[in-house]
């Protein structure tokens, strides 16, 4: 199987590990050579091509780190006011499920956007708040005039949305 003379005595180490070496690489290059990242490797020039796309995806990842540092410290030091944040509905998820506000004298603004392709709604019970509803590709501004430390609930009220986890946690002053 695979080039090895199963009758052959594996009496001298050396000789049978430089065997399993040698088909062990003749089957890495069958496997490479029949898959996207042997055709890449190719493109680069072989074994020097290793290398080189090794580098490649290095500089790769490093652009895409400096990408997301720079991102997020622009957009850190873009917002005005910490109370000022958007929060996405789609099916059936509202953002990312966590939704802080500092807290602070000024009313905190919330935009909600319809991100989705049904009719959706935003409401708070226990602070009041509801947004009525927010057509696909619309967006809303919510003003929350709150001014202890507590964690209240958003959902979106409409029949099976909440149930189907269009909830989020509000966590203000925390």
């Amino acid at each position: 199987m695979l080039g090895l003379d199963s009758r052959r005595s594996i009496g001298n180490k050396a000789s049978s590990c430089s065997e399993l070496d040698r088909v062990g690489r003749r089957f890495l290059a069958y496997v490479f050579d029949r898959t996207i990242c042997g055709r890449i490797i190719q493109l680069f020039g072989g074994e020097k091509g290793v290398d080189d796309l090794k580098r490649v995806i290095r500089y790769i990842f490093l652009g895409v780190g400096i990408a997301l540092l720079v991102s997020g410290c622009s957009s850190a030091a873009a917002s005005k006011n910490a109370n000022e944040v958007e929060v996405a509905l789609k099916e059936y998820s509202i953002g990312t499920g966590d939704i802080r506000l500092t807290q602070t004298d000024t009313a905190a603004k919330v935009t909600i956007k319809n991100q989705g392709m049904n009719v959706h709604n935003f409401v708070i019970p226990e602070l009041g708040i509801d947004s009525g509803l927010i057509q696909p590709g619309e967006s809303i501004t919510l003003e929350l005039n709150v001014k202890e430390e507590k964690v209240v609930q958003a959902k979106c009220t409409l029949p099976g949305h909440t149930e189907a986890g269009m909830i989020a946690k509000v966590m203000i002053g925390q």
